[in-house]
């Protein structure tokens, strides 16, 4: 028997992989203290690599259910990643992430940070606001079972609803999929008392990408200083800020600050929109530049974009904003539910939508005229062929 315990004990002490050590990454900011990501002993899920292959017989290969559960449950969490870190962070970061491998993702968002690159210090510290204060509750074991309560009870009441089973299978996939996102990071940056510290990482990260203060006037200088600094999510709250509240020659410069951002941000493009829609400026443009914005977000993925473009009047604007012909409207709606119904918005994206799902024989085609029913699905066949997969590729959800 005490040979047996000491073989199990070798086994977990290879098998657990080195912690990540932020301090292992080259600074290129000397003056920022050296920082330590949480000693824990947890491993991330994704960390595999180094454990002797010969110690456990390979089990069976997974079912088609279970490659289907584990592919949609990587899209969620690519969804609420994306949703968490914003556009200034590489989409193979949220691909690894995603994956579980918050160590080789964290080392990237160093590496940015230290560079030069704030957009990946400003993303860390996102990732460090899931751990709770010290004095609230760390049983992080009890809280992960609180949840997964609470998720059968809403499956529950959707399946009483009338929500489609299948749909109603994958609204647990992805809340468990939730469930697993938070429990993968209390593992590696919020240890208990007694295995680790995150505060020297905190730390350096605030150092760098302070949090904007509450009291408005502090915290809009520090947003700004941010923006100059090249921070993605300040530059954009600058911009809308000064849009809103911003005199003449102010809304002005926000403007091109939106149009310099939106070569690469859709959320930029999306602000643009509103901007054209409410004549922010002085001839900001016309529905044929708002229908070009929001094709060209939607095209990045972005999903409140893709949402107006399915069904206008559930967004923002009215249907004549946009000119937007019925068969294009149908199409796009294609692509939104394909990518709702894979989990690529994140957990709470999917519940929202799952909740309207019913069964039922119609269609929207039926509405149409035979001409433009056909014209439609013509249409909504082009865009799934050529536009569904890019998009995939482009919000990690491939």
């Amino acid at each position: 028997m005490a040979l047996l315990v000491a073989l199990l004990v070798s086994w977990w002490l290879l098998s657990r992989g080195p912690p990540v050590d932020a301090a292992a990454v080259p600074s290129a900011a000397p003056s920022a203290a050296p920082a330590v990501v949480a000693t824990t002993q947890a491993t991330s899920s994704g960390d595999s690599a180094g454990a002797p292959a010969t110690l456990a017989a390979p089990g069976p290969p997974p079912t088609a259910d279970e490659r289907a559960r584990a592919a949609f449950q990587r899209a969620v969490r690519a969804g609420e990643l994306r949703r968490q870190l914003g556009e200034g962070v590489p989409v193979e970061v949220v691909r690894l992430l995603a994956s579980g491998k918050m160590r080789e993702g964290t080392r990237i968002l160093l590496q940015m940070g230290r560079d030069g690159d704030l957009n990946g210090y400003e993303a860390l510290g996102r990732l460090l606001e899931a751990c709770p204060g010290w004095a609230q509750d760390r049983d992080f074991e009890r809280r992960a079972d609180d949840r997964r309560a609470a998720n059968e009870r809403i499956v529950s009441t959707a399946l009483g609803n009338g929500v489609p089973p299948a749909v109603a299978t994958r609204m647990r996939w992805a809340l468990d999929a939730g469930n697993a996102h938070y429990r993968s990071l209390w593992a590696e940056f919020c240890p208990g008392p007694g295995q680790g510290d995150y505060e020297r990482l905190r730390a350096e990260v605030q150092a760098r990408v302070p949090r904007p203060d509450s009291r408005p006037e502090e915290g809009q200088q520090i947003l700004r200083r941010l923006a100059d600094a090249g921070v993605l999510r300040a530059q954009l709250a600058v911009a809308i800020s000064d849009l809103q509240r911003g005199d003449a020659a102010q809304r002005l410069q926000a403007v091109r600050s939106l149009l310099a951002l939106s070569a690469s941000s859709s959320d930029a493009k999306v602000e643009l929109v509103r901007c054209i829609r409410r004549q922010c400026v002085a001839d900001a443009g016309d529905a044929g530049d708002a229908r070009s914005l929001l094709i060209g977000a939607a095209r990045l993925g972005h999903f409140e974009a893709l949402r107006v473009l399915a069904s206008p009047a559930q967004g923002s604007g009215r249907r004549e904003d946009l000119e937007l012909a019925v068969g294009e409207r149908y199409a796009w709606g294609q692509v939104y539910d394909a990518l709702q119904a894979d989990g690529c918005f994140g957990a709470t994206r999917f519940g929202t939508w799952a909740h309207r799902q019913r069964e039922s024989n119609t269609s929207a085609l039926m509405a149409m005229s035979p001409a433009d029913a056909k014209d439609a699905e013509r249409r909504a066949r082009e865009l799934l062929a050529a536009e569904l997969p890019a998009i995939r590729r482009r919000i990690a959800c491939d």
